[in-house]
């Protein structure tokens, strides 16, 4: 859920007219409710409906990959792009297929923190009090 929410707050432009803080807090909310009220659904439906789901797995690769080509075009600088996969080839050679995400996300969470200033300093049309570290991409 927090790599959908990301990356929807992080590809939508925000028309000018409206506060971004506010609007991709409410893009926020809403997909939260989505996730939970489909998850609900889901598992009701799951639990009346008796059908087979072998085969289905693929759908969150294909969303990752799409999520990743999206970003990749909207970047000016792939930076970002190619730490994300190369932190995520390192937590799977380390960590294995199972447990991967989570040190993905905390090595990327951690080498924009600590590069916070450069990026800053690199990117300085995009240096804004507004934005987080991972717009400056």
């Amino acid at each position: 859920m927090v790599d959908e929410s990301f990356s929807i707050n992080y590809i939508t432009e925000v028309p000018k007219d409206v506060d971004k803080n506010y609007f991709m807090f409410f893009i926020t909310i809403l997909l939260y409710f989505y996730w939970i009220s489909g998850s609900l659904i889901g598992a009701t439906f799951y639990s009346v409906i008796d059908f087979n789901l072998k085969g289905i797995d693929f759908v969150m690769t294909a969303l990752f990959i799409v999520i990743f080509i999206g970003n990749w075009q909207q970047e000016k600088a792939h930076e970002s792009s190619i730490l994300g996969l190369c932190a995520a080839a390192l937590s799977l050679a380390i960590f294995g297929p199972q447990y991967f995400i989570i040190p993905t996300l905390a090595i990327i969470l951690i080498e924009l923190t600590i590069r916070r200033k450069v990026i800053n300093l690199k990117y300085p049309d995009k240096n804004d009090s507004t934005k987080s570290v991972t717009d400056q991409y």
